[in-house]
């Protein structure tokens, strides 16, 4: 798949999302063709599912960003490493992926020490001319 600036994304697609892919009634192409299309199907969905009714709190309108970075951030609290979501994504910069990542300092702390008890460092190697 091409992502954003050509270039080629490996995407795997759950159990879950394959079965609501079958799930669409029609045969043919899933999604049409080109952005514009796309993002007038998603906003049919979204005003037929109501969804925007639930972010009118937050005085937001539901985009398809917001699906991905409520996946990456699921992918994130679920103990996704940080490097496999920033390929994932496509980010060519650690900090972009950032943006995604919500888990808090404590738990991360505490996912740290744990996989060192486990796996507790080894010495350096001594190298010649040291």
């Amino acid at each position: 798949m091409l992502g954003k600036g050509r270039k080629l994304r490996t995407v795997v697609l759950t159990t879950r999302t394959l079965e609501a892919i079958r799930a669409v009634p029609g045969e043919g192409r899933l999604f049409p063709e080109g952005a514009t299309t796309i993002r007038g199907w998603f906003r049919w969905c979204c005003e037929h599912g109501r969804i925007d009714a639930k972010a009118a709190p937050r005085d937001k309108r539901i985009v398809p960003h917001h699906l991905r970075h409520a996946g990456a951030t699921e992918a994130d609290a679920l103990g996704v490493r940080p490097s496999a979501l920033q390929l994932t994504l496509g980010h060519a910069k650690m900090s972009t992926t950032e943006r995604y990542l919500h888990r808090d300092k404590l738990t991360a702390a505490r996912e740290v020490a744990e996989a060192m008890e486990h796996h507790p460092p080894q010495r350096a190697r001594k190298t010649r001319g040291s």
